[in-house]
């Protein structure tokens, strides 16, 4: 399965590209308590879920019918993104 990923910032910026006079666009808060989102996405044609990753190696899914978020992260990979940060440091 193929998952597009785009930045959060760069669908604003689509929008606001779309509509620069802001006429069409409405803000919606689909779910809460995320910490330091980076990537939202979704499998092509899914208008169920959304898989957003977050800074520290966590992928977690929200359930759009019902506008929560998984209680069990999709994917849990914080050792292996603290090991890069140390390598990329280290030289």
């Amino acid at each position: 399965m193929r998952v597009q990923t785009r930045s959060v910032t760069s669908h604003l910026i689509q929008l606001m590209r779309l509509y620069p006079d802001g006429d069409g666009i409405d803000a919606i808060r689909v779910a809460t308590g995320f910490s330091y989102p980076l990537y939202v996405g979704a499998p092509p044609g899914d208008t169920g879920w959304l898989f957003v990753a977050e800074q520290h190696g966590l992928i977690k899914i929200i359930n759009l019918p019902s506008r929560t978020v998984n209680a069990i992260p999709f994917l849990d990979i914080p050792s292996n993104s603290d090991k890069a940060k140390a390598a990329e440091f280290s030289g």
